[in-house]
């Protein structure tokens, strides 16, 4: 029984190390953020984590923000576009954001997964209204798990300009976190406990 207990053990030990050290590579397409004004600035990204298993999007000059004043922009997109390839099947995403609305400020979101053949993983998408500053988190699972995807995201800030209002939209950080496949951890954990069982009968 012991001998069971420390195999199951070293087994989630061996499935936890694998999970963390899944390698991922991206290619970024485009990430941007374009005003009604004309202006237009590329984002910056960090990739992070144990094998990149997540990135980063954010701006690197300030907070990504539409107002009612003291600005020319009353409106921007958010555009984010980029692929991954993984040494691992990845079950799905997990989509985090920063912001704060105030007044008449909302911000819609839609992310969409597809495989670089185009098709179909899933979406997720929403609406924030004025209130305190946020930490949005999302989790979009994918319909089968895939080695290699691609995913598109858009954010749209507005503020209502017929109002008199003060108001505000911004996004600070964007994070996005790949979750590795329920079905492939299970299958380490079940190799790592033949392998263990096979050391125990030698």
């Amino acid at each position: 029984m012991k001998f069971m207990t420390r195999t199951l053990i070293l087994a989630m030990m061996v499935v936890g190390a694998s999970a963390a050290h899944a390698s991922l590579t991206y290619n970024i397409v485009n990430a941007t953020v374009s005003y009604d004004n004309g202006d237009v600035e590329n984002l910056s990204n960090n990739q992070n984590g144990p094998g990149n298993t997540s990135i980063d999007f954010f701006s690197s000059t300030t907070p990504i923000f539409v107002a009612s004043v003291n600005t020319a922009r009353k409106h921007g997109v958010v555009d984010i576009t980029y692929e991954v390839t993984a040494d691992h099947n990845i079950g799905g995403l997990n989509l985090v954001f920063t912001g704060w609305n105030f007044g008449t400020g909302t911000i819609n979101y839609r992310e969409h997964a597809e495989t670089l053949g185009g098709d179909d993983l899933g979406d997720i998408s929403g609406s924030l209204s004025a209130g305190s500053p946020f930490t949005q988190v999302d989790d979009l699972s994918f319909t089968h798990g895939v080695s290699s995807y691609r995913v598109h995201k858009i954010f749209d800030l507005d503020i209502d300009e017929q109002s008199n209002t003060p108001s505000f939209a911004t996004i600070g950080l964007i994070e996005q976190n790949a979750v590795p496949e329920p079905a492939t951890m299970a299958m380490l954990g079940m190799g790592a406990l033949g392998v263990l069982a096979r050391r125990r009968r030698k």
